[in-house]
């Protein structure tokens, strides 16, 4: 690390190319003129496209030399996005018909993505308002029955029209 920081201030400032794959800014051309180290790791203060400043990753840059190749007319997918898609295209054939539940209670991780980490499909629904109050009754029930427990979750209430999520839930429908 003290090698690293010793090079960006030889070479700052200086233009730099952004490399992570996953980043919005793929293949720009940025401006930096600065560097600050948080947690760890090195970040470099430098001019976006629309001329406000920011904090980038260095490592998210070709500063210390390595450069990744962009894909060109690609999409890099994780691979739950993959699954996704592959569910979103199983359930292409039933686009013709509605669903009628698409509104689901879902019980997760505080902060978790609900499509990822979802630990309980609760109850499904036809609208988002009797969702809504499912989702209260269900806070509730939790509550009552174990305090502790109750405050390891949270309950979302999501539209998922690909059926994603797989099994309906039990409950008040």
């Amino acid at each position: 690390d003290r090698d690293r920081l010793i090079h960006l201030r030889a070479v700052l400032p200086c233009e730099v190319v952004v490399t992570a794959l996953l980043h919005p800014l793929l293949g720009c051309r940025l401006a930096a003129d600065g560097c600050t180290s948080r947690d760890g790791e090195l970040l470099l203060t430098v001019t976006l496209p629309d001329q406000s400043r920011a904090l980038m990753l260095a490592s998210e840059t070709d500063v210390f030399g390595t450069v990744v190749a962009p894909v060109v007319g690609g999409t890099v997918l994780s691979v739950t996005g993959v699954r996704r898609l592959q569910a979103l295209l199983a359930g292409a054939g039933a686009l013709g018909r509605v669903r009628r539940r698409p509104w689901k209670v879902v019980r997760h991780a505080p902060g978790a993505d609900v499509f990822v980490a979802c630990e309980e499909v609760c109850s499904t629904h036809a609208s988002e308002e009797m969702a809504v109050r499912a989702r209260a009754r269900a806070k509730a029930q939790a509550v009552r029955r174990d305090k502790v427990d109750a405050k390891r979750w949270a309950w979302s209430v999501v539209c998922d029209h690909g059926g994603l999520l797989g099994a309906e839930g039990g409950g008040a429908k």
